[in-house]
């Protein structure tokens, strides 16, 4: 694992941008929002490729506000020309040179510190970029959850910050609280958090509005016509909305065993 040292301090307040998508305008508005907030640094979880926008512009911007950024599955898949079958994939060779040398050299994973202890950036989970943890998962689930269960037995690690999933979510497993900082995507409930490691509260906030109808998630799905009146939709760049704020959720501190306490969840209002 490739790990970069990000300052010789502990960063008390981050802001945490989920999976970008292309989505620029949305980028943009999060990333001057946040900056104004006085934040110690931004992170980002990846998947700057594969949506319908600006995915040079998404990496300018991302390079320009020093955001600290991993390599998502759709970035990994999009630098190795594969599966390329969707209107909304990006092709590698019709991006700028720019743009290319900086998605080649995105870690996949990068260690913060925190005041409240280490904490591990990613896409999904640790290695796995498509390892994923969702807001409803129980006891079954995430004892069958290998990747997860390989980040616990190594109890390296206070805080996980992720993507993949696109679900905006606060959930303490063990002495592990996984932090999802869910998408910018139409159609998936964008939005982003502010984590204040000090006060320990991560502060949600939505992007609205969004009147795009929900999309496929999975490349699986039958793939979306580039002609289609949908795929035209997608194409068109939103207006920058205001970030909306909703209620604060409480971060653990200290150990949390998982059977005492319940997970504090925020997921998709669908």
């Amino acid at each position: 694992m490739k790990r970069l040292p990000i300052s010789p301090y502990p960063l008390s307040r981050i802001g945490l941008i989920g999976d970008v998508h292309g989505q620029a305008e949305r980028l943009k508005t999060v990333i001057v929002y946040l900056q104004g907030q006085g934040v110690d640094a931004l992170v980002c979880t990846g998947d700057i490729t594969d949506g319908f926008g600006d995915v040079d512009r998404c990496c300018d911007l991302l390079q320009a506000a020093q955001v600290i950024t991993v390599l998502g599955n759709h970035d990994r898949w999009c630098i190795n020309n594969e599966l390329r079958n969707r209107a909304e994939c990006t092709i590698f060779e019709n991006l700028s040179p720019s743009s290319q040398a900086f998605l080649s050299q995105l870690p996949t994973q990068i260690e913060l510190q925190t005041p409240q202890g280490l904490a591990l950036l990613c896409h999904g989970l640790g290695e796995n970029d498509m390892g994923k943890l969702m807001p409803r998962d129980g006891s079954q689930a995430i004892d069958n959850n290998q990747a997860l269960q390989t980040l616990l037995q190594a109890q390296r690690y206070r805080y996980l910050l992720n993507g993949h999933s696109h679900y905006r979510m606060v959930k303490p497993v063990g002495d592990l609280t996984v932090i999802n900082g869910g998408t910018l995507r139409r159609g998936h409930e964008p939005g982003f958090l502010h984590l204040d490691f000090t006060q320990g509260l991560a502060q949600p906030y939505d992007l609205r509005p969004d009147s795009s109808p929900a999309i496929d998630r999975d490349l699986e799905a039958p793939p979306l016509d580039a002609n289609s009146f949908l795929a035209r939709q997608l194409s068109v760049e939103a207006i920058p909305a205001q970030p909306i704020a909703m209620a604060p959720i409480t971060l653990p501190h200290g150990c949390v065993n998982s059977g005492r306490i319940a997970p504090r969840q925020l997921q998709h209002l669908n």
